[in-house]
């Protein structure tokens, strides 16, 4: 599943979670989607997953989340839980490699 279902999925278990409201949430996840050169609308699970890990617990912080990297650990669970995570080749030096090059 490589679509908008999966930064929406995000974007509303971030909401859930933390005292996020919904466009402080989509801002957050767009932003690290974005900086690693993904587009939100086809960013796949695999990609997500590794933003959640790693990109999105300082992004959050930002915003006043406590705990973030606990919330991030609960929501790339969710996402690997709802068999959303399982689909990407690409590692984490690809993408990270292509933020580099920016």
């Amino acid at each position: 599943m490589a679509d908008a279902r999966i930064f929406d999925f995000v974007v509303g278990e971030l909401e859930r979670t933390t005292s996020l409201a919904r466009p402080a949430a989509r801002a957050a996840v767009r932003s690290v989607v974005e900086r690693a050169l993904f587009d939100p609308e086809s960013v796949s699970a695999g990609q997500m997953q590794l933003l959640i890990e790693r990109l999105l617990p300082s992004e959050i912080r930002k915003s006043g989340v406590e705990d973030a990297e606990r919330i991030c650990r609960q929501l790339a669970a969710g996402l690997a839980a709802r068999g959303l995570a399982a689909d990407d080749p690409e590692t984490p030096d690809e993408i990270f490699g292509r933020m580099i090059r920016r």
